[in-house]
């Protein structure tokens, strides 16, 4: 789920070739008590997206969390790992950041055409058989 998000352009009079850095993280971890069922219970990841245009054109902020549902044991093993060493078994990592990062570059590409910035990640494009021998 996004719980923040915030896109600002600034007025660029001659923006040259434009930079785009896309950054993720994953910013905090909390056990909560999962409704209905003792045995289990449920990890909130809380995670933070950004995207950088430079020159200095705008930016893209998103923030969410992803929730992970499982034993309580479990559960209490992941937070004491997250909370000692800032990760997360490499399986694991890797479900949430393509979970939170599908969901963020969707969305940032809706914002951005809503503010006119490019697009945050490479869109296909057709081209005519001119502009394929131009390159």
């Amino acid at each position: 789920n996004l719980t923040n998000i915030d896109a600002t352009k600034h007025p660029v009079k001659k923006a040259g070739k434009i930079n785009i850095n896309n950054n993720f993280s994953i910013t905090e971890a909390e056990e909560r008590e999962f409704a209905g069922d003792k045995t289990r219970k449920t990890l909130r990841l809380g995670f933070a997206f950004t995207c950088a245009y430079n020159p200095e054109l705008g930016n893209i902020n998103l923030k969410g969390n992803v929730l992970i549902v499982d034993k309580m044991d479990e559960v209490t093993k992941l937070k004491t790992q997250w909370e000692k060493e800032k990760t997360l078994p490499v399986d694991l990592m890797r479900q949430v950041s393509n979970a939170a990062l599908h969901k963020c570059n969707v969305q940032a590409i809706k914002i951005s055409e809503d503010i006119s910035l490019p697009p945050p990640i490479y869109l296909p494009r057709v081209r005519s058989a001119e502009e394929k021998q131009a390159k």
